[in-house]
């Protein structure tokens, strides 16, 4: 058994995978297995991952039927030995005192879950890296779930900056066959924990691929994926009984909804649908949240498409 285990799904990656895997066996904390899951990528990632077990004894394959990302992270933390688990995504790579620094922040605060800073970085050499910082302390559950309500909470919606106790895992699983599930979990793996642990360095480096699912130039779709995994997470705070964060959840759902209904194809009859029970949603949530609409707001969640419609005119009148 090992104290960390480190859960890597890949899926055509080729170009990507050794800078990634070599930043995992080159960790100053050594008591660690890397679990490599081979997701049925059509390429030699599946060869790249036996070619790496069999120079570092640590590492583990896993070759499955393509099942998405969700699955493949799944079935790593299914077949994990070790107390903490981490999850990195297969085209990114993490400086070597990561695990190290986080293992201690937990070790010495007795949390659940350590959080680092991130760094977005580009293919595009003329695009700088971004760093994204969460701060240095000790959170409640109740305070990290406030993180995650707002809409600057991006470092505790990611699932690939946390070092997580295996108790976490053992009652939230990501959810299979839908993407953004970093979204779609967030609030449930944070708040399964007593205690959150920040550790403010930017550890992590995340690379925005052109051809990456998170690039995706489906952005109506995306919005309104969003804006349903928002609405989920306020139905999760209402459940438990966090009924303070339900206005800045709702703050982001709009946030969400407007942009949905704003790039909505006029002929997409399903997402219509879709839309239309978001609508549903947002009169729910305005209700029971305790805050005044504005006038932009009523009109909206009264009739979306009329907005959409009434967006468009101000848009060619005004030039955006």
């Amino acid at each position: 058994m090992s104290r960390i285990s480190v859960i890597v799904p890949v899926y055509k990656v080729e170009a990507y995978l050794d800078a990634c895997v070599e930043s995992l066996v080159r960790q100053t904390f050594r008591d660690l297995e890397i679990i490599l899951v081979d997701d049925g990528s059509p390429d030699s990632c599946g060869r790249m991952c036996d070619a790496w077990a069999e120079k570092d004894a640590r590492i583990r394959v896993i070759h499955q039927k393509n099942g998405g990302l969700s699955a493949a992270r799944n079935s790593g933390i299914r077949a994990a030995s070790g107390e903490l688990i981490a999850v990195i995504d297969s085209d990114d790579r993490v400086d070597p005192d990561m695990l190290e620094t986080m293992e201690r922040a937990l070790a010495e605060s007795g949390a659940d879950i350590a959080v680092c800073g991130f760094v977005h970085e580009y293919e595009n050499a003329d695009r700088q890296g971004v760093s994204v910082l969460p701060g240095e302390g000790v959170l409640s559950r109740k305070e990290a779930l406030a993180k995650v309500a707002g809409q600057n909470g991006v470092v505790f919606i990611v699932a690939w900056n946390r070092l997580c106790r295996r108790e976490i895992y053992d009652k939230v699983l990501f959810p299979e066959g839908r993407i953004h599930e970093d979204e779609l979990t967030a609030h449930e793996i944070l708040g399964a924990a007593e205690k959150i642990v920040t550790v403010d360095k930017p550890f992590y480096h995340y690379l925005h691929r052109a051809k990456s699912i998170m690039s995706s130039e489906n952005r109506e779709e995306d919005h309104i994926n969003n804006a349903e995994f928002l609405a989920l997470r306020w139905d999760y705070f209402r459940a438990h009984g966090d009924d303070d964060l339900l206005a800045s959840c709702f703050e982001t759902f709009m946030s969400a909804f407007t942009m949905a209904v704003r790039d909505l194809p006029h002929d997409a009859a399903a997402q219509k649908e879709r839309v239309q029970a978001l609508r549903g949603k947002a009169q729910e949530m305005s209700r029971s949240c305790g805050r005044a609409l504005s006038a932009k707001e009523k009109i909206l969640i009264r009739a979306p498409f009329a907005w959409k419609t009434l967006y468009a005119v101000k848009g060619k009148m005004t030039g955006r």
